[in-house]
């Protein structure tokens, strides 16, 4: 689970280029590409820098003038499956602080 207090970023080892209206990712590790458009490619563009989960969050709700909560969820989901491919990294924030 990624928590709001967590730190999120980029792997630095990973390859990305933008390609029309596409961003391609490329893990020279596990030999795979993955291809992110739209919400993903915004998401990916504000990871460029070591950003805290929540604040990433506040972003996305003014960038989309969604529903925090709804984001939250839907984000968070995005954001631990490139967890699990090893596209980002995340440090653990403090316990109990937000």
């Amino acid at each position: 689970m990624i928590e709001e207090t967590d730190m999120i970023s980029r792997n630095q080892t990973i390859l990305s280029v933008d390609v029309h209206d596409e961003t391609v990712l490329f893990s020279a590790k596990n030999g795979m590409y993955y291809n992110l458009s739209a919400t993903s490619r915004e998401i990916w563009a504000r990871l460029a820098d070591p950003i805290r989960v929540g604040s990433l969050y506040d972003d996305l709700t003014s960038f989309y003038g969604g529903e925090r909560a709804v984001i939250a969820t839907d984000a968070g989901a995005f954001l631990l499956h490139l967890q699990g491919l090893g596209v980002v990294e995340v440090t653990r924030g403090p316990v109990g602080s937000e």
